[in-house]
Order: C-alpha cells, then sequence, then structure tokens
C-alpha cells in the first residue's frame, strides 16, 4: 500500500515552540508508516538552525523565498494605500510560488502551520494556493485569532477566502477554536483542539547532556524556600508585574520563605526590576534571563507558575512543567484551563489578581496543598491528555478524515 503525501508549509522568523509539532511529526514512526511527510517554509537562517537542531527522521525540507510587504503603516492614508498594493503584489508572486512549488511536491494533503490568525501572509497564500489544486488543506493556528475590523473591507474578504480555503483549523485550545468563531466567523464544525507536546525524547536528552547545576546555589536561592518556576517572554501580556505585586502582598504578610525564579528575556526586564526594587521584593525574585533548556530548572522548583493576563493559547511550558510532574498555578486566560485541572493538578485564579496569586503561593508554600499528590496527577493528566502519543494519534484522525474526503466543504 503506496504512503499518501502530506506537505506541510510553515512561515517563522525563527524555530519556535509551535514548530514543535512539526518535529512531533516528522519524526513519528506511526504516521511515516502511512504518509510521507515533506516540509517548505520561508528561507532565513534562524529557521534553518532551528531545523538542524533536530535528526529529522522522516520525509524531506526545503526553503522558499517568500516576499514579505513588512509593517503596514498607522498613518497617511496614501501610505497605506501603497503599502496595500505592495502587498497585493507580493502576495501574487508569493502564490504563484506556492502554487508552483505544491504542483511539484504533488502532495495529497496541505497542512499550514501558522502563528495565528492573521498572523504570516504566505500562510493564508498557501491555503488558497492548496485549494485551488483541490487539496483537502488544514491551517494550524498556534495563538488566539486577532478581532476583525469591521470597518476594514480587507479583513472580510480574507476571511470570505480562507473560509473557502481551509477544511479544518486545528489549535492547541479548545479555546482558541471558539475565538476563531467568535471573531472571525468560520464555522465551529470546522475546528479541531490538538494539544501541542514537548518533541518526543527532548526532556531525556537534556537531561542526559546537560551538566549538573546548583540552581539555589547559583542564583543565591535558600535551601529550604519554597521556590515557584516561571518561564516566558518578559512583556505585559504574561503578567510579571502581577507576580511582583503578589510577593509584595506576600512580605506585607510576613510570609518568609518564597522565593520566585523567572526564566526569559523580554521588553520588560527593566522595568519589572525596577518594580521589585520600589515593592522591596528584589530578594525575593531572580530574573534569570535566557536559558537553553527548562528542563533542568524543573529540577529544583516546587510549583510552576504562570501570571499570565491576556493574549495566551495553550502555552507550551505549562506541558513541559506538567510531563516533568509539576503542580501548577496558572490563571484563567484562554487555554490555560484546559491544562490545569483546579484543585487536582494544581491552582486555577483569575487573571490580573495579585491578592488571588498571592493566596494560591501562600498556600502552596504552607503545606495546605498535598504537593507530591498534585505533582503526579500533572505528570498523569499530562500522560493521558498531552502526550507525544496522544497528539500523534488525534493528527492520524485528522490526516485520515482529510485523505477520505470528510472535509467540511464550503
Amino acid at each position: 500500500m503506496s504512503r499518501l503525501r502530506i506537505l506541510i508549509y510553515s512561515q517563522c522568523p525563527f524555530f519556535g515552540g509551535c514548530e514543535n509539532v512539526i518535529v512531533n511529526l516528522r519524526q513519528s514512526d506511526r504516521i511515516a508508516g502511512r504518509y510521507e511527510i515533506v516540509q517548505r517554509f520561508e528561507d532565513n537562517d534562524e529557521y534553518r538552525a532551528g531545523m538542524k537542531k533536530f535528526a529529522m527522521a522522516h520525509g524531506s525540507h526545503g526553503g522558499l523565498a517568500i516576499e514579505s510587504p513588512g509593517v503596514r503603516p498607522e498613518t497617511g492614508l496614501l501610505d497605506g494605500f501603497r503599502f496595500a498594493w505592495r502587498q497585493l503584489q507580493m502576495e501574487r508572486r508569493n502564490y504563484r510560488l506556492l502554487k508552483r512549488e505544491i504542483t511539484n511536491v504533488e502532495p495529497e494533503i496541505l497542512l499550514v502551520n501558522n502563528g495565528g490568525y492573521p498572523a504570516a501572509m504566505s500562510c493564508l497564500t498557501a491555503c488558497m494556493a492548496g485549494k485551488s489544486l483541490g487539496l483537502p488543506v488544514a491551517l494550524v493556528v498556534n495563538n488566539m485569532a486577532a478581532p476583525k475590523s469591521a470597518m476594514r473591507l480587507d479583513h472580510h474578504l480574507l476571511d470570505w477566502r480562507i473560509a473557502r480555503s481551509v477544511d479544518r483549523f486545528v489549535t492547541a485550545s479548545k479555546a482558541a477554536g471558539r475565538r476563531l468563531h467568535e471573531m472571525r466567523g468560520f464555522a465551529p464544525e470546522k475546528m479541531r483542539a490538538i494539544p501541542n507536546t514537548p518533541v518526543r525524547g527532548e526532556q531525556e536528552s537534556v537531561a542526559a547532556s546537560a551538566p549538573v547545576v546548583d540552581v539555589r546555589g547559583k542564583f543565591g536561592i535558600a535551601a529550604d524556600d519554597c521556590v515557584f518556576l516561571s518561564a516566558g517572554l518578559l512583556t505585559h501580556r504574561k503578567g510579571y508585574h502581577v507576580l511582583l505585586d503578589a510577593l509584595a502582598l506576600l512580605k506585607a504578610r510576613e510570609v518568609t520563605g518564597v522565593h520566585a525564579l523567572v526564566l526569559g528575556e523580554g521588553e520588560e526586564r527593566e522595568a519589572l526590576e525596577a518594580q521589585a526594587k520600589i515593592l522591596g521584593v528584589e530578594s525575593s525574585i531572580t530574573f534569570a534571563g535566557h536559558q537553553p533548556s527548562i528542563f533542568p530548572f524543573l529540577e529544583h522548583a516546587d510549583w510552576f507558575v504562570i501570571p499570565s493576563v491576556e493574549n495566551e493559547d495553550f502555552p507550551y511550558v505549562v506541558v513541559e512543567a506538567m510531563a516533568h510532574g509539576q503542580p501548577i498555578i496558572g490563571t484563567r486566560v484562554a487555554g490555560i484551563p484546559e491544562q490545569i485541572e483546579d484543585g487536582v493538578t494544581g491552582s486555577v485564579i483569575e487573571p490580573g489578581d495579585p491578592k488571588a496569586l498571592a493566596d494560591a503561593m501562600e498556600a502552596a508554600a504552607a503545606g495546605r496543598w498535598d504537593r507530591d499528590q498534585m505533582a503526579s496527577a500533572s505528570k498523569q493528566r499530562f500522560k493521558q491528555h498531552f502526550s507525544f502519543e496522544q497528539v500523534e494519534s488525534a493528527y492520524l484522525e485528522l490526516f485520515d478524515e482529510l485523505s477520505h474526503s470528510g472535509a467540511v466543504s464550503g
């Protein structure tokens, strides 16, 4: 029995967390037994470097010279018109390039991996090119959809074209699928929620190769402190300003032995460090900067905390923490409540509420919750719902559905 060919297309300026979906699909023996994976992507040095990080077990890949119009100007009607015209010309050239490449590859299914919606225009152009060739098309949307402007005719036209080009929308969370329907009007029956998952074997590989690090000693954290680990971009939507306010409340309550360890960089780092000094909690938090891997730090953490306030989908770091057996304190934002079972694998609190976060951290540090039981339940929830095997089976079901002409029409 010959295998059907799947073409995956992705455009991203770097090899980010959402690209792990592609890595897992291409490393799957079960998928390789029934489907041949071929990948094309916007050619750039950072993406190629990310590709080299993983030894791809199955399929081939190659870069394409995709054009980008840059950032739309915010001022001047004439400048906006010129940008729109330039974008239209580039889209036409990209369309011809993508259609020609799809024709050369001769796939039976087109899977497009996009960073959000609308996000990368070439991803949407690829969907239209694939549908023009009669292919079943699935679009992976790796973030929450942006709202549609009632005054922007181009928004309505784009969504109309995508609605007719895409047979299945794949989102990591059910919340992201609902937002695609509510904000952009796409049919709910076209939505499929398939979570992201760590690259198979990456955690074990990092653990085996990484040098042993005394995290507490390196960052001056007391041996008996309760460590709340977090990782993410240091920007407003991640809610680290709320974490600082929560630490200040704990200090006011004279709660001791609590330390937050934050991994990551971002435009708000200086502001957050200044806020910590103003609040007098700089000794209770460490901004450790960018780290090659989160896994060595998970070994030394007691809890994982994600204080996001907006614009999340299905945070990849939460799944990594669950895979390692960490109990989680997270906010009721987008897909985070789908990851955490409140009261079983951790605690779900309202976003932007320092008191709620402080209450949860105090309860955790004081041992009012059974940390070991929650940690075990967190790891078990990962295995049952978010593991490589679960995601692999979900994508196989999706590919089988598309290959057997089960796609929704219209």
